[in-house]
């Protein structure tokens, strides 16, 4: 019952935004107050986990956007959600480096998992990328597996952690982007997109919100 209350006290606070998600001041603005916006790190181009080739990630996970992120997961509260997916899709202005794209695909969650926070909250910031670029909305194209949470594994255990645990439904000529909250290894986005690329995409690019550049703790 606690969790059910928390969930629809956060929902009724998504839909009408009063405070910084991250410090909780109040706010004024669309995504955070302006102490924690200035505090914002771009994620730098050249910065890619070592499994994955290409992976596009907005902002460095640290500060501010971290205070958030964790809010998000862990507590859970959906309510960073709004915000963080607001901030993702204004990352994006000229839209060119993922302009081919055409099917947007939120990394799924376990259904423990799911049914655990509530919500899943790749697909809640996916969203708003999603509208403004037009994308064909496809959240059930990737299933997962239960396994045990990445957080506090090392990269060795990450990647045995998630490997073989993606499957997805045929999507033949499909160039998806596949978003993802944070990236740190590498491991799980790895996985999903081998999993779309052994189903028939034709393309995947990796979009994270944020990219860890230590191993979170």
């Amino acid at each position: 019952m606690r969790t059910l209350r928390l969930c629809i006290e956060a929902v009724g606070r998504f839909v009408f935004p009063d405070e910084c998600p991250a410090c909780r001041a109040p706010l004024q603005a669309a995504t955070f107050c302006d102490a924690c916006a200035a505090a914002l790190v771009r994620a730098p181009l050249s910065a890619a986990p070592p499994l994955l080739n290409t992976v596009r990630a907005a902002f460095v996970y640290d500060g501010p956007l971290r205070s958030a992120v964790v809010r998000l997961k862990y507590a859970p509260d959906p309510y960073p959600a709004r915000a963080l997916g607001t901030l993702l899709a204004q990352a994006f202005p000229d839209q060119a480096s993922i302009a081919w794209c055409d099917t947007l695909v939120p990394m799924p969650l376990s259904w423990r998992r799911q049914r655990e926070r509530g919500f899943n909250q790749a697909a809640l910031l996916a969203r708003p990328l999603q509208q403004q670029l037009g994308l064909q909305w496809a959240p059930h194209l990737l299933r997962r597996r239960h396994r045990p949470a990445q957080a506090g594994l090392t990269a060795a255990e990450r990647h045995k952690n998630v490997a073989d645990s993606f499957r997805a439904r045929p999507c033949h000529g499909a160039a998806v982007l596949l978003l993802d909250d944070v990236v740190t290894t590498g491991s799980t986005l790895h996985a999903a997109t081998n999993a779309l690329l052994s189903a028939g995409a034709r393309r995947v690019l990796p979009l994270t919100l944020a990219l860890a550049l230590e191993p979170a703790r």
